[in-house]
């Protein structure tokens, strides 16, 4: 059951790392401009980021249900659940980020971002737009690096085991 636990965490962990190491940053490199043209650059790679940043979020969830459930069963397996708030409370956290992210942040995005670029929007709503796209980008970007932290500290709890047996060794029987 433990493997389970180690593994999906690997996964989740690598993927986050990938997309907010390689992913994110790659749709806006001098690469991405010469694949897509100068003049076409502005519009399309943070439209592409905004589909993976969506496919992001339901990784990002179903890999926090995954989680969950595991702690679920382990608590189940040990009989102790009173001694295991925090793991429950970064999980919970993680699940919310994802939740909204996938919900609130991605949509908002996407919005703005058609607005950016909108030919029936004024002037100042197009400028106004482009802040908000910046500032919600930072936003996200700060959450991912908090999310790998947390995943980090999931990982070597997962990885480093601290829970006693559940059954009396034979080294106490010993007369």
């Amino acid at each position: 059951m433990r493997l389970i636990g180690v593994f999906n965490a690997a996964i989740w962990l690598g993927g986050v790392v990938f997309f907010t190491v390689v992913a994110s940053p790659a749709l806006g490199s001098s690469a991405m401009g010469t694949l897509l043209q100068p003049r076409n650059m502005p519009y399309f790679a943070p439209g592409i980021q905004h589909v993976l940043l969506g496919y992001y979020f339901q990784f990002f969830v179903v890999c926090a249900l995954i989680a969950l459930i595991h702690l679920t069963l382990e608590w189940l397996y040990l009989g102790r659940p009173k001694s295991r708030k925090l793991p429950l409370i970064v999980l919970l956290g993680l699940l919310g980020y994802g939740i909204v992210g996938s919900n609130m942040i991605q949509p908002h995005l996407k919005t703005t971002h058609a607005i950016r670029f909108s030919a029936k929007a004024k002037p100042v709503e197009r400028d106004a737009a482009a802040r908000s796209v910046g500032r919600w980008h930072v936003v996200v970007l700060l959450a991912q690096c908090g999310a790998i932290a947390c995943l980090a500290v999931h990982f070597w709890r997962l990885a480093n085991p601290s829970d006693t047996p559940r059954f009396v060794s034979s080294v106490k029987f010993r007369g």
